[in-house]
């Protein structure tokens, strides 16, 4: 159940000391559904606030996300490798078997898994991240980083259908964006931070995407959960990007480009 998934990946946070978390207080039943009690993550939803902010104010709170889930990823670090069950869930997506062969040896960290700005919460300042049934140990590096930043910057871009979204997430990817450099340089940081191989920044990005192309299909298949919109959200578009942009891809040329200006 939901529930169930929220209170596990909660609790795996609070294991790990991460801030910026709501802290479970207990569950309740009404009428056979369950519920949680936590303490409140106070403010508008992260997403309402870069649609009306202009991004010199702004940019300060999505580098805070991003320098967090670096953070988490340092104090989560597991050196041996990935979560076999997510090792065995890509290996059976078109595509997955060239990125994920290059990173068999990379650690795996505490993921959230679903880090877009509609599950953050913010007064402009501070933040809170909302919403941890997606979330698992061992998890992809980066994967985190990356699904938020191209989230914020699209928004900040004036990207608003899934449409608009998707292109604004391939022209960040592939470097022709106003922030594109931003985004690289956090993923940079964040690779040296966790100690990742330079050449393993390229299919950890791909393999997020193709991961997230999958997700909504999972969400369909479980009775539990709400429903999903019909629309395909645009992180599940991006996989075929990835498959066939010659920018994009295991080997990510427009990332290794600009890294060795």
């Amino acid at each position: 159940m939901s529930f169930d998934r929220d209170a596990h990946g909660l609790a795996l946070a609070s294991a790990a000391g991460a801030t910026h978390v709501p802290r479970l207080l207990g569950g309740f039943t009404v009428d056979g559904a369950r519920g949680s009690v936590e303490s409140a993550g106070g403010g508008e939803q992260v997403g309402r606030f870069l649609v009306r902010s202009a991004a010199q104010a702004a940019l300060p709170l999505v580098e805070a996300v991003a320098e967090w889930t670096t953070n988490l990823g340092l104090t989560t670090r597991e050196p041996h490798g990935l979560d076999r069950g997510l090792a065995a869930d890509l290996a059976a997506v078109p595509g997955a078997a060239e990125p994920l062969s290059a990173v068999a040896g990379v650690p795996g960290v505490l993921a959230h898994n679903d880090l877009g700005s509609w599950n953050l919460v913010t007064r402009g300042t501070d933040f809170t991240v909302l919403d941890w049934e997606s979330a698992r140990a061992g998890g992809l590096p980066l994967a985190d980083a990356l699904y938020f930043l191209t989230d914020a910057l699209g928004l900040l871009a004036g990207a608003r259908t899934q449409q608009e979204r998707c292109a604004a997430a391939v022209a960040l990817h592939t470097g022709r964006a106003e922030g594109s450099p931003l985004l690289f340089r956090w993923l940079r940081r964040a690779a040296s931070a966790l100690q990742l191989p330079p050449d393993a920044v390229g299919p950890l990005a791909m393999l997020t995407w193709l991961s997230h192309s999958t997700s909504r299909g999972q969400r369909l298949r479980r009775l539990d959960d709400e429903a999903v919109a019909a629309e395909e959200p645009y992180a599940g578009r991006l996989a075929d990007a990835w498959r066939h942009a010659p920018e994009l891809g295991a080997t990510w040329p427009a990332f290794t480009a600009w890294s060795a200006r």
